[in-house]
């Protein structure tokens, strides 16, 4: 096997073990889409968190596996603690938009919520 070889199987492996959170994501990422026409802004939002977490993942595993070919253990750890860190900030950056499309465009009035197994009043 190659070199090349070898790194292109060890993303694939890496990535493999992410395989059911990419499942995950595709069915939001449908949802959303079927979604769009009823609740555009709220989609738009779940979608960016997606693409932007999906994006960042994948970019991070290749990352993790690309830069120990290209210095010594001791760069690479310095580099590999600041790749994790601003991953974690993007992937923050994606709940926040899952979170602000969870809870975007609810009523705040507490009289119009009703109570479970209460039917509105429509008075």
């Amino acid at each position: 096997m190659s070199a090349s070889d070898e790194w292109v199987f060890s993303l694939l492996m890496s990535l493999g073990r992410m395989l059911p959170m990419f499942i995950v994501w595709f069915i939001g990422l449908v949802i959303a889409l079927v979604r769009w026409p009823r609740c555009p802004a709220v989609s738009m939002l779940v979608i960016a968190a997606i693409v932007v977490a999906g994006m960042t993942s994948i970019a991070t595993q290749a990352f993790y596996i690309a830069l120990p070919r290209y210095g010594d253990m001791a760069s690479f750890a310095r580099i590999a603690g600041i790749i994790g860190v601003a991953s974690a900030l993007v992937h923050a950056c994606a709940w926040a938009c899952m979170l602000a499309a969870a809870f975007m465009g609810r009523d705040s009035s507490p009289s119009s919520a009703s109570h479970i197994g209460e039917p509105k009043s429509t008075t």
